[in-house]
């Protein structure tokens, strides 16, 4: 049971690693967009110098607080992956001693 959970947590951390990603090229691509066409999105005859300053700085802090929210998200699926496996595991039905499977004294390691 410890082996399907920690196979769910690393699909969903492979889930939560490919939204981070996304995100990132998002952000990445409107900034972009935004800074080629500052002179386009700002009243006429305003200065647009400040609107693509505005767009790569939101670039570069929006992708440093995308990689911490990552972090963060991926050490959640952790920590839950382990406690749930540590719940499974305590709540598991001991075994009697005649359930073990013994090894001829030839065939031991």
């Amino acid at each position: 049971m410890q082996r399907v959970i920690w196979i769910i947590a690393a699909m969903a951390f492979f889930a939560w690693s490919l939204l981070a990603w996304l995100g990132n090229a998002m952000l990445g691509w409107l900034a972009g967009f935004v800074a080629g066409n500052a002179d386009q999105l700002t009243a006429v005859g305003a200065p647009a110098g400040w609107l693509s300053w505005v767009a790569a700085l939101a670039d570069s802090a929006g992708g440093a607080l995308i990689v911490v929210v990552w972090l963060f998200g991926g050490a959640v699926i952790a920590v839950a992956a382990f406690v749930i496996a540590r719940l499974v595991q305590w709540q598991a039905v001991p075994r009697k001693p005649g359930h073990y499977r013994i090894l001829p004294p030839g065939r031991r390691l």
